[in-house]
């Protein structure tokens, strides 16, 4: 049995500012990274949902965009998986209780991302970040 190699093929380190200019520019990156890379459309279309829903926490709900910080991205790609790690300086603990949601209710007019996230993605690890704020781990498989 051949184990893959731990280094991913391709890594990239991204800070960006919370704004929808600097994510519509990560998507278009991304699409195009992914199918280079061979991942299916619909592999492709349900990564960049995930991580849109992640991006738009990151920039809205955890602040990122009144105080004027950057959001941290790392895209790994590995031989038998995507990895991407978004970093911001939010509320942990309130959006870790939050990372297991449910779909809410139909008259519900929030809180769907949190949802749409789990299910586009394998994997999702949420944790706190050295010195505050939130890391999320998204990983999806080939």
């Amino acid at each position: 049995m051949t184990v893959p190699d731990p280094r991913p093929e391709l890594s990239v380190d991204l800070r960006i500012a919370p704004e929808a200019d600097a994510v519509r520019v990560v998507r278009s990156h991304l699409r195009s990274l992914l199918e280079a890379y061979g991942f299916s459309e619909a592999a492709r279309e349900s990564v960049l949902l995930g991580l849109d829903e992640v991006l738009v926490n990151a920039c809205e709900h955890a602040g990122s965009r009144a105080r004027g910080e950057t959001v941290e991205l790392v895209v790994a790609l590995y031989v038998d998986r995507l990895e991407i790690e978004v970093r911001d300086r939010g509320d942990f603990a309130a959006r870790a209780a939050a990372a297991n949601a449910a779909l809410p209710g139909e008259d519900a007019e929030s809180g769907r991302g949190l949802f749409l996230i789990q299910q586009t993605m394998d994997k999702v690890e949420w944790r706190s970040r050295e010195g505050g704020g939130t890391c999320v781990r998204l990983v999806k498989r080939r």
